[in-house]
């Protein structure tokens, strides 16, 4: 009996030994049948930090740091209450929220009669095991998640799906436990409102969602979701909406990560946004140079077209003016009375006033579209000015004015620069003043000035005249501009002299300016660079001197014309100087002429039927020699400077415009029959 006591004694003194060890080393807590806490050791209550009081009759689900899903908990209880243990790792909160991992053994306690009355926990803390590999897991999570997020923004996809791809990568981070649904509302640009731009598995929640206060961040509220801002530099952009999973509960962590990835996401949507701000503007541009591109299509177009009228009224009117004038000018070289003399010379000046009408007009046309090159000659001052001159001195001598014309000393005597702009530039001005001045004097002066490293030429034309109201003077040098509109003005013209004149100074490099008092005069200057002409520059325009009237011998011609007034009228100016005349009414006879006969030059029409003037010089080309080699020189009223060209590319010597002056074809006739008499003599001498 002694010895069963003794024996009953010490396991009780072992049980109460074990009791005490395990209460001091482990964590321990009793709850009855329903899961409500009745008693937890020193342990349980240090680690969570509540006090028995605090815990007493609560479930362990105030521990709950959502971690586990509502599934986990629902399979434990059922194991438990269906009288087995329980046994794995649990992820619980302290009362301030911090985490910590128990590895957990539930067992049932029944009584006598095998009823279930309670459960006890017995735990070990595995919080710096557990806790250090979650934590790396978390941590992987996380940055997968927000680089995630920016890989989406580099791919070249809209804003739209940008953001569908963001929602569906967030709630699809596990340790969130995030429910599989949320929204995307972005702020409306004009007003303080939200729009629902994207959403996942969402139902009808943009009317509850767009009540939210901008910038205003929430936890998790009663239904479970939370409305998160989506910023930039402290401006709302717009607002998530995500909904954490059914009884979880959230920490601290969720909240901090979640309020990142809004942040990252926010300057994500602020760079795409922008991105397409800076795409739309591109596209604008892009319009609007297209729109450019076309008007500025359109607009050569009608440039062109204006041109083409233009070369095709100044060619229609030419052919007959051409006619007009060769007729006048034969009428003079006859026998007419006083009477008819002045009748002549009326027409002449008519019809001289009308084709400088007619040569203005295409003139501005073909400066306006650019459509001319400057080509560089050498050119001596004074004789050059002195022929400028030349055909003003008889108008200003009929009306009593005075015309002088003064070249600096300090000039060189010669110039580089473009011989036939210079002349009209010129030969405009002094149309002007003499067109303005009544009495008094025109005085051309041609002057040095500039520096020693920019020299300039200074060319003015100063008159006596009427001079330029105060208000006018800006608009002098403007086309179709002229100081007196009304119907009763005294003075002529097309009012695009002067704006030729500051088309063709530019052109130069140069510049032009008036200077005027009315009722005294005005003065036009010029200021282009000086460019000294060398010796030994050799000009495309040079020729050989021509002779002196009437010392040449006739020659032998071939003339192609389809116009009959025209072919009568180039014939008997040919005649007057006794050249010998043959007349093809068309290219093919004028080829099949040229093959069988040698002459010294052939004039050339253009417009032709069967084959026209250019077509037919190509074929002459094509010839053997001598029948090649001669010289042919277009005769056409296509006078602008691309007809020159088309006639030089075919293989002309050179082009002479219609109306025909017979001084011009003359000089040429002059220089071709000075070069024939140099040739035979040359020949002459060498062969004897």
């Amino acid at each position: 009996m002694s010895e069963r006591s003794d024996t009953n004694e010490i396991s009780g003194l072992i049980e109460r030994s074990i009791h005490r060890a395990a209460d001091a080393h482990l964590i321990v807590s009793v709850t009855d049948e329903n899961g409500l806490i009745t008693h937890a050791n020193t342990n349980f209550l240090k680690l969570c930090g509540y006090t028995l009081a605090d815990l007493h009759g609560k479930s362990h689900g105030v521990l709950n740091a959502g971690f586990h899903s509502p599934e986990f908990f629902e399979n434990m209880w059922q194991r438990i209450k269906a009288g087995k243990s329980w046994q794995g790792n649990l992820c619980n909160q302290t009362i301030t929220g911090q985490k910590f991992w128990v590895n957990t053994v539930i067992a049932p306690m029944t009584n006598d009669l095998g009823l279930l009355v309670g459960f006890t926990s017995v735990a070990t803390d595995i919080t710096r095991f557990v806790g250090h590999e979650n934590g790396r897991d978390v941590e992987a999570e996380e940055t997968a998640c927000l680089k995630g997020l920016c890989d989406i923004s580099i791919e070249d996809v809209g804003l739209e799906e940008v953001l569908e791809k963001a929602l569906e990568r967030l709630v699809s981070v596990s340790w969130l436990k995030l429910a599989d649904k949320g929204g995307l509302f972005l702020k409306d640009n004009t007003v303080d409102t939200l729009h629902l731009a994207v959403s996942h598995n969402l139902a009808d929640t943009e009317k509850f969602c767009s009540k939210r206060a901008f910038g205003y961040f929430e936890g998790p509220d009663l239904d479970g979701h939370y409305c998160l801002p989506l910023k930039y530099d402290n401006r709302l952009l717009g607002v998530l909406v995500v909904y954490v999973a059914p009884g979880t509960v959230v920490a601290q962590e969720q909240e901090d990560f979640l309020l990142t990835y809004c942040n990252t996401l926010g300057l994500l949507i602020q760079l795409r946004q922008k991105q397409q701000k800076l795409n739309a503007e591109m596209s604008r541009s892009n319009r609007l140079s297209q729109q450019a591109q076309l008007a500025n299509c359109a607009a050569n177009q009608a440039a062109e077209a204006k041109a083409n009228f233009l070369a095709t009224m100044s060619h229609e009117i030419r052919t007959p003016m051409n006619s007009v004038l060769g007729v006048l000018f034969l009428m003079e070289q006859t026998n007419l009375t006083a009477e008819q003399m002045e009748y002549a010379a009326i027409c002449k000046d008519a019809a001289e006033a009308l084709m400088q009408i007619i040569d203005d007009i295409l003139d501005y046309g073909k400066y306006e579209q650019g459509a001319f090159v400057l080509e560089e000659s050498r050119l001596e001052i004074r004789p050059f000015f002195t022929t400028i001159l030349e055909p003003f001195e008889e108008p200003a001598l009929a009306k009593g004015i005075g015309l002088y014309l003064h070249v600096d000393d300090d000039l060189p005597t010669c110039l580089v620069g473009d011989q036939i702009r210079l002349r009209q530039l010129i030969s405009n001005l002094l149309s002007n003043a003499l067109k303005f001045t009544e009495q008094g004097r025109i005085m051309v002066k041609i002057d040095r000035t500039g520096t020693k490293d920019v020299p300039q030429i200074l060319i003015i034309v100063a008159d006596s005249g009427r001079g330029i109201p105060a208000g006018e003077v800006e608009h002098v040098f403007e086309r179709f501009s002229q100081a007196d509109s009304s119907i009763t003005r005294k003075y002529g013209g097309t009012g695009i002299g002067l704006a030729i004149c500051k088309t063709l100074a530019i052109a130069m490099k140069g510049e032009i300016g008036v200077d005027t008092v009315p009722g005294e005069g005005s003065t036009f200057w010029v200021r282009l660079p000086l460019r000294v002409g060398r010796p030994d520059f050799v000009a495309k325009h040079d020729t050989l001197p021509p002779s002196s009237e009437g010392s040449m011998r006739p020659l032998n011609i071939l003339v192609a014309e389809d116009n009959a007034s025209n072919l009568f009228l180039i014939r008997k100016i040919l005649e007057v100087n006794n050249h010998a005349v043959t007349c093809a009414r068309d290219g093919r006879e004028a080829v099949e002429i040229a093959a069988k006969t040698t002459f010294d030059v052939i004039l050339m029409d253009v417009q032709m039927p069967v084959m026209d003037g250019l077509c037919a010089t190509r074929e002459i080309r094509k010839l053997p020699a001598p029948f090649r080699d001669v010289p042919i020189y277009a005769v056409s009223a296509n006078a602008l400077s691309k007809h020159h060209q088309q006639s030089k590319e075919a293989g002309m010597n050179g082009h002479i415009d219609k109306p025909i002056r017979p001084a011009e074809i003359y000089r040429v006739l002059d220089q071709i029959s000075y070069d024939k008499q140099g040739l035979d003599e040359r020949l002459k001498t060498k062969f004897g």
